[in-house]
């Protein structure tokens, strides 16, 4: 049998699949808005449970207050599939609050057709269903997006046997298994925390997996694993100097300096569109 034309080279994904984590006040949005004030083209989707910094309110960024599931699947989902490539990054900007907005949907629902469900709080089924749609809403936007994307997500102390330490810091994703499957579906993921010290406060991304907590630098963008006072640009700066260059053929995106999508958009009334990674 000869050879399918189907085998290929190994490639790189054209587009950067972020996941950023952190405890309340780390500084996550700020750190995705400040790709803006440095002239990338930001969009945020949140839920009604998030609060945007005063640090952040000027920076140029913007946002979609996402009001439930069928707006997320739906509209949401065909936006970034045929219209994201407007933008440099979109960011889910938290996770973790928008699972909980999620849930109470979804909790809301179960009372209205059981009255007496009210007393007792989400179950199983509430929380499994919340799960799937997360799972799948990931695997979809990841498939689909022409940009790049970012999830931000709170942090938590978890066991993992991987250190065989006990617990370990990784993303607040609500699910059996969930921070591991959102972590497998990334190529960079960070966690950010306030440092202390003699000149005050700076902030401290982490980039690889330690015992201590979950990192992935598929790019090999920070071979010392951390970076002091990050922002988006140079996070993106650097793992952009780390690609290799598309081979002849295979139709690739311009990328301009801190990540900015220099691609030519597509003319009013076509909707352009990217091959899913």
């Amino acid at each position: 049998m000869a050879k399918p034309d189907t085998i290929i080279s190994l490639t790189q994904d054209e587009k950067t699949i972020m996941g950023l984590y952190g405890h309340p006040s780390a500084g996550k949005t700020d750190f995705i808005c400040q790709g803006a004030r440095d002239g990338m083209k930001i969009l945020l989707l949140r839920c009604d449970l998030d609060h945007i910094p005063a640090r952040a309110l000027n920076s140029g960024a913007e946002q979609w207050i996402v009001r439930d599931w069928a707006e997320m699947n739906n509209e949401v989902l065909e936006y970034i599939r045929h219209d994201s490539a407007e933008w440099d990054w979109i960011w889910l900007d938290s996770a973790t609050l928008w699972q909980d907005h999620g849930l109470q949907e979804l909790f809301d629902g179960a009372v209205a057709a059981k009255p007496h469900r009210g007393e007792h709080g989400p179950d199983k089924p509430e929380y499994r269903v919340n799960m799937w749609r997360m799972e799948q809403w990931f695997r979809h936007a990841i498939g689909g997006v022409q940009c790049n994307l970012g999830i931000a997500a709170h942090a938590q102390m978890m066991d993992d046997p991987w250190p065989d330490v006990g617990s370990i810091l990784m993303p607040l994703i609500q699910g059996r298994n969930m921070p591991q499957k959102f972590s497998a579906m990334m190529n960079f993921i960070g966690y950010l925390e306030v440092k202390e010290g003699a000149d005050g406060q700076w902030r401290r991304l982490h980039t690889q997996l330690t015992g201590e907590a979950y990192g992935k630098d598929q790019y090999d963008a920070f071979p010392t694993g951390r970076l002091d006072h990050p922002t988006l640009s140079k996070v993106a700066s650097a793992i952009e100097a780390t690609k290799v260059p598309a081979k002849p053929g295979r139709r690739a995106g311009r990328r301009g300096p801190q990540g900015a999508n220099t691609r030519d958009k597509a003319k009013p009334g076509r909707r352009g569109r990217r091959a899913a990674a």
